[in-house]
């Protein structure tokens, strides 16, 4: 598991790998797509991730969500049923991409349920629905490690 910190207002992305393949949590905003493309593949060689899965619909985790999805063979998308809509429309506000002077790019998704887990290998990525800020807030939780990603859900001081 790597942690890409956030650059400026981005969220963290995260990292999961394993012999089944890899997985990112959180995209950041579209501010720096480009870049954090680039930091990915220079942890992963060669390789490509299988998916990314978002935390919620705001903008600070999802704003690049669509470039890496593209940039990466059309990496499917997962998100909650109830930040889907904003995504695939590319909502200006309830993503708070306007919050941020910036478009909301239309994201092609599919859904992601409580309680389902993805086998990568050597780890296990657990959905758990953890609504706060937003109805569509979602944590991951690592079962080998016993590590969280909770995206947007805790503040930044």
């Amino acid at each position: 598991m790597t942690r890409l910190p956030g650059i400026h207002h981005d969220g963290n992305i995260v990292l999961v790998s394993g012999s089944l393949g890899h997985v990112l949590i959180d995209a950041g905003t579209s501010w720096y797509q480009s870049l954090q493309v680039e930091r990915v593949q220079g942890l992963l060689d060669d390789a490509v991730p299988d998916r990314l899965l978002l935390t919620s619909r705001r903008f600070p985790v999802s704003g690049g969500a669509c470039h890496l999805s593209t940039s990466f063979h059309g990496m499917p998308v997962h998100i909650h049923p109830d930040g889907q809509a904003a995504l695939e429309t590319g909502d200006f506000f309830t993503t708070w991409a306007n919050r941020y002077d910036s478009d909301m790019p239309p994201t092609q998704t599919s859904t992601i349920e409580n309680g389902e887990v993805l086998d990568i290998g050597e780890c296990s990525v657990e959905i758990v629905y953890t609504p706060g800020h937003s109805l569509d807030g979602i944590s991951f939780h690592i079962l080998e490690n016993n590590t969280w990603v909770l995206g947007t859900l805790l503040p930044r001081a």
